[in-house]
């Protein structure tokens, strides 16, 4: 599989899987909404996107914006933060900060 410079960009790992921060921040999106009895159906709706975007979001496959981000947080009663929560020193290198060495210019 050859990797584009536009997934290098943004934010994929080098091999062009979502980033793990991504992942984890959709699944604490997708455990909160199960928690308050939402369907996929219900948060898209709240949000204005479609079922699937918000099916990417959940799976990290789509990387979620600062605003939209707000919009998701506000729907569910967390503060942003609640979002990243418990991420560990061993995915927090998953940053693209970090793996930024690994992109050539």
């Amino acid at each position: 599989m050859t990797i584009s410079k536009t997934q290098k960009q943004r934010g994929r790992q080098p091999n062009g899987c979502p980033n793990q921060i991504d992942i984890y921040v959709g699944n604490r999106i997708k455990q909160k909404r199960k928690t308050l009895n939402l369907s996929q159906q219900q948060l898209a709706r709240e949000l204005h996107v479609s079922f699937q975007q918000l099916q990417k979001y959940e799976s990290g496959q789509n990387r979620i914006s600062a605003s939209r981000l707000w919009d998701i947080s506000q729907i569910l009663g967390e503060p942003v933060n609640f979002f990243f929560k418990g991420i560990d020193k061993e995915l927090a290198i998953q940053s693209p900060r970090f793996l930024q060495s690994d992109y050539p210019n």
